[in-house]
C-alpha cells in the first residue's frame, strides 16, 4: 500500500547516449562514477545531509527527491549550475568514450512512495520533460555538458522572484509536447543566449548592455571607528595609484572580530576620490555562520551583474568569467574591496589586471600566496585605544567616570574590538548600569563569552566559524588542529612551545609543528617566536569550552598529565645540567619526549622562557578543576636550583607553599618536608631568619620520622647558614661538622661543596682565616668537578671575602675578577653586581680610588636596573 503522498523537489537527470557504442560497461562505470561524485559534491556544498534526500539509480540517470522541508531555492544554483561548471572541467581531459553530458529537469509536487519505489503524476511529468524531443535537441546543440528544464510551477515560485540572485532573464520560455503531455517549461543552457533549437530565437542583445551608472557599493563608513592608526596611513599610502604597471593589492588579516572589515571599509572610503570610476564591494562569506563561503564563479557573477552583464552573459566557466571581468575594468579608476575571503584560490580570479585598479581584502588567513600582494597583520587594540572605543560606543562621561573599571573592562575583552564593541552596546543599552557592574559580570570566566553576545553580535560565533572551518574539514591535518586548538583550552599558561602541544597531543614535536602552523594560519593562535605560540585571552576560554564539549574528561586528564610530565622530564633534565648530582627529584622519574638541553646556558635559558608556564601548572595542578596535587610538589623540587640562581626568593616561596598544600592534601611526608626545607631558604633570602629556622625544624622533624639521614643532613646544613647569617657561629661550625660525615656517606658532592662553603665562611668570620681558606678551596675543587660555573663563581666569590679580610686584598682582587667573568657570561646580574660592589672596596682598599668609583658605579647602574634599592639591598654571598 503507498503511504501518504508528500511535496518533494524532484530532480531528475539523464545522461546522453550513454547506451550508445562504441561505449563499453567499463566505460559506463566510470562515467556513473563520476557522475555520482559530481552529484555528492553538489549535494554536500549546497549544505544538504544524506537524511535531507533520496537519491535512486535509474541506469543512464538518477533520481533524487528532497525532503520537503528543503528549500528548492537550494537546487537550482548548486544542483544543477554548478554541476554543469565541474562536468564542463570533467569533460575536458576525459577521454572521448567517458564524457558525460546530461539533460536535467526541476520540478516539485506530491509523491507517494513506499517500500517498492514511488508514484505520482508530477513523477510523470517529470521524467517526460526529461525525454522530451526539445530537451534533447537543446543538448544537441548545445556546448555545454547539461542543459536544464524547469516547470512552471518552479519557474513562477522560485526563479521569476530572484531568490539566490538567479538571473530570471537566463530562462527561456519553451513548449514542451511529449506523448500526450503539453506543458509550459522553462530552459536554461549554461554560458550561452537561450535561441531554441527548433529556431525560436529569444529577443535582446548577444552582448552585455551599456554599463550601469558607476557603481558605489562601499557600506557605509564606521563612524566610530578607533584605534590603528598606522596600519590605517599604510592602506592608502599601499592603494594609492602610482603607475605601476600592476594593480595594486593589499590582504590585512587577523584573527577573528579584531577590526579587518571595519578598517577596509573605512581606509576605502577615504580613497573613494581616488577611484571615480566606481567602488565595488564584495563580502566573500568567509566568516559568516551557516554561511558557505562563495565560489570565484558566484562571486564573479555578482560583479559582473554590477558592471552591467545580464544573467544569461554570464559565463559559469571561472576563467571565462574572470577574463569577461579584467576586461570590464581594464583601463577604469576603480577601487575593489573583497571582505572576508577564505583562501587564496576564492580571491585569485578575482584580481583585475589593469594598473589603474586596486583591490582590498581582508581575511583571517594569510594569503601569502596571492602574487604580488602586500599584507598588513592586525592585532588587538592597545590599552587606552581599546578604552576609548568603549567610550565612543557606552559614552566617554560614562567611562571617565569610573576609569578603573573602564581598564578591566577592556583588559576582559582581550583589547578585541568586537568584543568591545558589544560590551559597550550592552552598556549603552543598560543606562542604569555602573560600568564596574558589567566589568564583575566579565570578570567569570565560566560565563565571560555568554556574557559577550549582544543582538546579531557574539564573540563566541565568531571564532565558533575558523574553528569549525577546521573540524569539517577533508584533510584529517585540519581536524588534528581542530583537536589541539581545543586540547590547549587545558593550558594556563601565557605561551606554549611545540613540545607542550606535542605532550598535549601525544604525538611528535614535527606533527605538532603542522598542526600549530595550520592554527596560526586560521589565526586562532599567534606565532610568539621560533617554536612558541600564544593564544588570546578569550580564544582561550573558547578553547577550553570545546574541549569540555568534544573531549571526554577520560582523554582531557590524559592530555593533562602528558603535558605536565613532559614539563617535569624537562625540568629533571635541565636540573641536572644546571647542578649535577643533585638530590632533588631522584628519588621519582618522568619518561616523556624532551627538548635537547645540552648545555647550562640552553637548560638556564629554557626555565627563564618556561618559568611563568611552570607557575601556572603548578596552581592548576593543586586548584585547577582536575587536581593532580603530587605534580606541583615534584615541580617545586626540581624548579629549586633555577630559582636559586635567579634569587628569585619569591617565587620559591610561592611555588613551595602550592607544593606544601598539595603535598598536604596528598598524605606525601616526603614532598612536604622538602617544600618546607625550601620555604627556609626563600625564608632566609629575604632576611626573615627566625621563620626560616622554624621551617627548616619542621623539615629535618620529618626527615628524621621518614629515616632520610641525608635529606636531614640537608637540612641542617641550611639551619647552619641561617645560624652563620644571625651570628651564632659556634653553632654553624658544630652543624657542619655533624652533617658532613652524612653527606659524604651518601656521595653528595653538591651539599658537601656547600657545606664547606658555609663552614669557611662561618672561620673567616671567628678570624680562622687559614681553615677558612683551606675550606673554601675545598669547597672549590669539588664544585670544579662538578662543573657548574655558577657554584664555582660563588666560591670564587667567598674565596675574595675572606682574603680581602685576612688583609690579602690583591688575591682577593683575582678571585673577585674571576667569580665576575663567570656572572657576566652566565647573565647572573645581582650576583655580578654585589661583587662589583666588594671589588670596589678591595681596590679602595688598595688605593685605587678611580677603579673603587668605577666598580660602585656599575654595581648601582645594574642594581637601577633590576630595581633594587641599594638601601635594602642584601648581599647574599652564601650558596648552599
Amino acid at each position: 500500500m503507498l503511504g501518504e503522498p508528500v511535496h518533494r523537489t524532484i530532480l531528475a537527470i539523464d545522461v546522453e547516449g550513454f547506451t550508445r557504442r562504441p561505449r563499453r560497461d567499463v566505460d559506463r562505470l566510470l562515467m556513473r562514477k563520476e557522475l555520482y561524485r559530481l552529484l555528492e559534491q553538489a549535494l554536500a556544498r549546497a549544505g544538504l545531509r544524506p537524511e535531507d534526500f533520496r537519491a535512486e539509480d535509474r541506469g543512464d540517470g538518477v533520481l533524487v527527491l528532497l525532503n520537503a522541508e528543503v528549500p528548492k531555492t537550494r537546487v537550482l544554483p548548486w544542483l544543477v549550475l554548478r554541476m554543469a561548471a565541474e562536468l564542463n572541467r570533467y569533460n575536458r581531459t576525459a577521454p572521448e568514450a567517458t564524457r558525460i553530458r546530461v539533460r536535467a529537469v526541476v520540478h516539485a509536487g506530491e509523491v507517494a512512495s513506499d517500500a517498492y519505489g514511488h508514484a505520482s503524476k508530477d513523477l510523470n511529468l517529470t521524467f517526460r520533460l526529461l525525454d522530451s524531443d526539445l530537451l534533447r535537441g537543446y543538448l544537441a546543440n548545445a556546448r555545454t555538458s547539461l542543459v536544464l528544464l524547469v516547470s512552471a510551477s518552479i519557474y513562477n515560485d522560485i526563479i521569476e522572484q530572484g531568490y539566490r540572485e538567479i538571473d530570471a532573464e537566463a530562462f527561456q520560455p519553451v513548449q514542451v509536447v511529449a506523448k500526450s503531455t503539453h506543458a509550459l517549461a522553462w530552459v536554461y543552457v549554461p554560458g550561452r543566449h537561450n535561441g531554441v533549437a527548433t529556431g525560436q530565437q529569444r529577443p535582446g542583445p548577444t552582448t552585455p548592455t551599456a554599463p550601469p551608472a558607476i557603481p558605489h557599493e562601499l557600506p557605509a563608513d564606521i563612524p566610530d571607528f578607533t584605534g590603528h592608526e598606522a596600519k590605517l596611513e599604510r592602506l592608502l599610502a599601499a592603494l594609492t595609484p602610482v603607475g605601476d604597471a600592476s594593480p595594486k593589492v593589499v590582504a590585512v588579516h587577523g584573527v577573528g572580530g579584531v577590526g579587518k572589515s571595519a578598517l577596509a571599509i573605512h581606509a576605502a572610503h577615504q580613497l573613494a576620490v581616488r577611484f571615480p570610476d566606481g567602488q565595488l564591494y564584495l563580502n566573500l562569506q568567509g566568516a559568516a555562520a551557516g554561511l558557505r563561503a562563495l565560489d570565484p564563479v558566484d562571486a564573479l557573477a555578482r560583479l559582473l551583474r554590477t558592471l552591467g552583464f545580464e544573467g544569461r552573459d554570464i559565463p559559469v566557466e571561472v576563467e571565462e568569467a574572470a577574463a569577461r571581468f579584467r576586461s570590464r575594468v581594464a583601463g577604469r579608476r576603480i577601487l575593489l574591496v573583497l571582505d572576508n575571503a577564505v583562501s587564496p584560490g576564492q580571491v585569485r580570479h578575482l584580481l583585475p589586471a589593469s594598473p589603474t585598479c586596486a583591490v582590498l581584502i581582508t581575511s583571517r588567513q594569510v594569503l601569502s600566496t596571492l602574487d604580488g600582494a602586500g599584507h598588513v597583520h592586525l592585532d588587538v587594540l592597545p590599552a587606552e585605544q581599546a578604552v576609548l572605543l568603549l567610550g565612543r560606543v557606552a559614552g566617554v562621561e560614562r567611562l571617565a567616570a569610573e576609569p578603573r573599571a573602564a581598564s578591566d573592562l577592556a583588559r576582559q575583552c582581550d583589547y578585541l574590538p568586537l568584543a568591545l564593541r558589544i560590551a559597550g552596546a550592552r552598556l549603552a543599552a543598560r543606562p542604569s548600569w555602573p560600568v564596574h557592574a558589567l566589568a564583575e559580570r566579565l570578570g567569570d570566566e565560566r560565563t565571560r563569552l555568554d556574557e559577550l553576545e549582544s543582538a546579531d553580535l557574539a564573540v563566541r560565533s565568531c571564532f565558533q566559524v575558523s574553528y569549525q572551518a577546521l573540524t569539517a574539514s577533508e584533510d584529517n591535518r585540519d581536524r588534528t588542529a581542530a583537536r589541539l586548538f581545543r586540547l590547549l583550552g587545558l593550558h594556563r599558561g601565557p605561551e606554549f612551545s611545540t613540545w607542550t602541544a606535542a605532550a598535549l597531543l601525544g604525538t611528535s614535536p614535527e606533527a605538532a609543528e603542522t598542526a600549530l602552523e595550520r592554527l596560526v594560519d586560521a589565526q586562532l593562535l599567534v606565532a610568539a617566536g621560533l617554536g612558541r605560540y600564544a593564544m588570546h585571552d578569550l580564544l582561550l576560554l573558547f578553547a577550553r569550552e570545546q574541549a569540555a564539549h568534544d573531549e571526554p574528561e577520560g582523554q582531557r586528564r590524559l592530555a593533562l598529565e602528558r603535558m605536565l610530565d613532559c614539563y617535569l622530564a624537562t625540568m629533571q633534565r635541565a636540573q641536572q645540567v644546571l647542578q649535577p648530582g643533585d638530590p632533588g627529584g631522584a628519588h621519582w622519574r618522568v619518561e616523556a619526549q624532551t627538548p635537547p638541553l645540552r648545555s647550562w646556558t640552553a637548560a638556564l635559558a629554557w626555565f627563564e622562557q618556561e618559568r611563568a608556564n611552570l607557575l601556572a601548572a603548578a596552581h592548576q595542578a593543586v586548584h585547577g578543576p582536575m587536581p593532580m596535587p603530587r605534580f606541583a610538589a615534584r615541580l617545586a623540587e626540581v624548579m629549586y636550583w633555577f630559582l636559586l640562581i635567579r634569587t628569585n626568593w619569591p617565587e620559591m616561596e610561592s611555588i613551595n607553599q602550592l607544593a606544601l598544600c598539595a603535598a598536604r592534601r596528598d598524605g606525601d611526608r616526603r614532598g612536604e618536608a622538602i617544600a618546607l626545607n625550601d620555604i627556609g631558604q626563600a625564608h632566609m633570602g629575604v632576611g626573615r631568619l627566625d621563620q626560616a629556622i622554624a621551617c627548616l625544624e619542621q623539615s629535618k622533624a620529618l626527615f628524621a620520622e621518614l629515616r632520610d639521614r641525608h635529606w636531614e643532613s640537608i637540612t641542617i646544613v641550611h639551619q647552619a647558614a641561617v645560624y652563620r647569617e644571625q651570628g651564632e657561629l659556634e653553632r654553624t661550625v658544630d652543624c657542619i661538622r655533624r652533617s658532613l660525615p652524612r653527606l659524604h656517606e651518601a656521595g653528595d658532592l653538591v651539599t658537601v661543596g656547600g657545606a664547606l662553603g658555609v663552614l669557611g665562611l662561618a672561620y673567616g668570620d671567628q678570624g680562622r682565616f687559614d681553615e677558612a681558606i683551606d675550606c673554601l678551596e675545598q669547597s672549590l675543587r669539588i664544585r670544579d668537578g662538578i662543573q657548574n660555573p655558577l657554584s664555582e663563581a660563588m666560591t670564587l666569590t667567598n674565596l675574595g671575602e675572606v682574603h680581602y679580610r685576612a688583609g690579602h686584598h690583591r688575591t682577593a682582587v683575582e678571585f673577585y675578577e674571576r667569580c665576575l667573568r663567570i656572572y657576566a657570561d652566565t647573565g647572573d646580574r645581582r650576583r655580578e653586581a654585589e661583587t662589583l660592589w666588594q671589588l670596589g672596596l678591595v681596590r679602595d682598599a688598595l688605593g685605587q680610588r678611580e677603579q673603587a668609583r668605577s666598580c660602585w658605579h656599575g654595581a648601582q647602574a645594574i642594581f637601577k636596573h633590576l630595581g633594587v634599592p641599594i638601601t635594602d639591598r642584601r648581599f647574599r654571598s652564601v650558596w648552599v
